[in-house]
C-alpha cells in the first residue's frame, strides 16, 4: 500500500474553501436549507482559497460554533431532535478546527516564500 504523507495546512484549508464553496450553493438549492445562509458561506469558501494562513482556521472554526449555536437555539422552540444534535456537531467541530491554529504553528522563516508559500 503506498504510504500516505501528512496534509499540509494549505491543502486543509484549500480543502474547506471549496467544501464552504459546494455548502453555500446548495444552499440555494435545497429547500430545507437557507439561501441566507449560503451567503455567508460562499464568501468564506473564497476566503479560505485566496487566504491560506493558519488564521482561517479560527475564523472557520469560530462560524461553525456560531452555526451551531444558532441551530441548537432555533431547534429548541421546536423539541429539539436533528438540528440539536447536529448544532452540537457543529461546536466540537468548531472547537477541532480552532485547535488546528495551533497544531499548524508558525513556519520557520526560511522555508516560506516571499509570498508566504512553502519553498517545497
Amino acid at each position: 500500500m503506498a504510504e500516505q504523507k501528512p496534509m499540509t495546512m494549505s491543502e486543509d484549508i484549500r480543502g474547506w474553501g471549496v467544501g464552504l464553496l459546494i455548502m453555500g450553493v446548495l444552499h440555494f438549492v435545497l429547500p430545507f436549507l437557507s439561501p441566507e445562509w449560503g451567503m455567508v458561506l460562499i464568501p468564506l469558501g473564497i476566503l479560505s482559497l485566496i487566504i491560506r494562513h493558519r488564521g482561517m482556521f479560527i475564523v472557520i472554526g469560530a462560524g461553525l460554533i456560531m452555526v451551531g449555536l444558532l441551530n441548537i437555539a432555533g431547534s429548541i422552540d421546536a423539541g429539539g431532535g436533528f438540528w440539536t444534535i447536529f448544532g452540537g456537531l457543529q461546536i466540537y467541530w468548531g472547537i477541532k478546527e480552532m485547535a488546528k491554529f495551533a497544531r499548524y504553528g508558525r513556519e520557520p522563516e526560511e522555508t516560506l516564500s516571499a509570498d508566504g508559500e512553502p519553498l517545497n
